[in-house]
């Protein structure tokens, strides 16, 4: 397996022009997590040097040693600066989460889906940032064809946030499984546009 620094959180942008790298989630028990580093924290500097996007960030992460120490500054609650020594832990390259969806009483019938990952990320040309669900392609003459997009992040389903393919099939169960006519609510992020479908089990067609 491969293997790189990793320092067990995601993250998220913050608007413009603010700088720095919002902490969307921690993960529980890894490297941020024992530091002290909080959910909702903006990484403002590495080791004294001054962080203005994720990209930066992570490309200062990935040239740090396994094993070794560094002090990330956050700026919490929106004023406070805080000091985290974190120690940085060791990332295994695990196999893609992939899903293909044939059902045809699946609204997303056609799509080929994947859990976003620093890896995957960087395959489609997204920003390495972004975690969730991601629809990687949609095969021509299927029901998601001219509807969904090859890089849309699905963010919603009916009142379902989407953080992982189980959300998402637990999410879609209930209505591929529906006896009646049902429409179903699903939100993706198309670059820097949300956009919102609400699609009929089995039809093509969608009302923006």
């Amino acid at each position: 397996m491969t293997t790189r620094p990793y320092i067990g959180c995601t993250l998220g942008k913050i608007p413009y022009p603010d700088k720095g790298v919002l902490i969307h989630n921690v993960m529980k028990g890894g490297p941020a997590s024992k530091a002290g580093v909080m959910a909702k924290d903006v990484i403002i500097a590495l080791d004294d040097c001054p962080i203005s996007d994720s990209d930066r960030f992570l490309m200062m992460i990935s040239l740090q040693d396994i094993g070794g120490k560094v002090r990330l500054k956050v700026r919490r609650g929106g004023k406070r600066e805080v000091e985290c020594v974190l120690r940085v832990g060791e990332w295994e390259k695990k196999k893609e989460k992939i899903l293909v969806v044939k059902d045809e009483q699946n609204p997303l019938e056609g799509t080929t889906l994947g859990e976003m990952s620093p890896t995957l990320n960087s395959r489609l040309g997204l920003d390495a940032a972004l975690s969730g669900v991601v629809v990687i392609r949609v095969a021509r003459g299927s029901t998601a064809e001219g509807l969904f997009q090859p890089k849309d992040h699905i963010l919603q389903v009916g009142e379902q946030k989407i953080a992982s393919l189980e959300d998402l099939t637990k999410a879609i169960e209930p209505v591929v499984k529906s006896k009646t006519p049902t429409v179903v609510k699903i939100r993706v992020a198309r670059g820097e546009v949300v956009i919102e479908f609400r699609l009929s089990v089995g039809s093509p067609r969608a009302k923006l």
